[in-house]
């Protein structure tokens, strides 16, 4: 047997144990996360989920920006609703200005759609920046069954640590590996 086939075999082989693998933690996740909900059951701890429109929102932007330039926002907004209205709302922190017609959109909704929806923004200076995004469904009768709020981070030209200090305050505490803020919360689930 040559050496090219016997290199060949072994990553074949190995390619079939990594994928056998795979399944047996998938099925094992499966069987565990089962077990932690019988758990929590029986102990009277119950785990819970925030609740929120089921509406999910991707983006693209330029990686580099500069300030004084229109800056273009790929938008695609996509929902899991069979019928009814999404509202968007999109709000430029002080600063940007959002140069694509209103700032208020709405979509029929229909079928887990995507939606898209193309933004110009500016800034006429460099600095850290944000742009807020509210959608809201509405069921038949225009009524807000629920909602989600979204920020997209744009960071327009040479960013320094003073900008940074600005636009994220150092309030709560720094996660140990300092990925993160911790910020004390309370919340009332009905």
């Amino acid at each position: 047997m040559s050496m090219k086939s016997q290199i060949s075999r072994r990553i074949s082989l190995a390619a079939g144990l990594w994928l056998l693998a795979a399944c047996s933690t998938a099925q094992g996740h499966q069987e565990m996360t089962a077990t932690q909900a019988q758990t929590s059951q029986a102990s009277g701890v119950m785990d819970t989920v925030k609740p929120g429109a089921a509406i999910s929102l991707f983006h693209t932007k330029p990686g580099k920006m500069a300030s004084g330039q229109f800056i273009p926002v790929a938008l695609s907004i996509q929902e899991a609703y069979e019928g009814g209205e999404m509202q968007i709302e999109i709000e430029p922190s002080e600063g940007l200005s959002l140069f694509s017609g209103t700032s208020q959109k709405s979509f029929r909704m229909a079928n887990a759609d995507v939606h898209k929806l193309p933004l110009d923004v500016s800034a006429a200076q460099d600095g850290i920046y944000f742009l807020w995004i509210t959608a809201r469904a509405l069921d038949q009768n225009k009524n807000i069954t629920t909602q989600r709020r979204f920020s997209i981070r744009l960071d327009v030209g040479e960013i320094t640590p003073e900008m940074k200090a600005k636009a994220f305050p150092e309030n709560g505490t720094l996660s140990p590996d300092g990925k993160a803020r911790i910020l004390s919360a309370q919340e009332t689930i009905r």
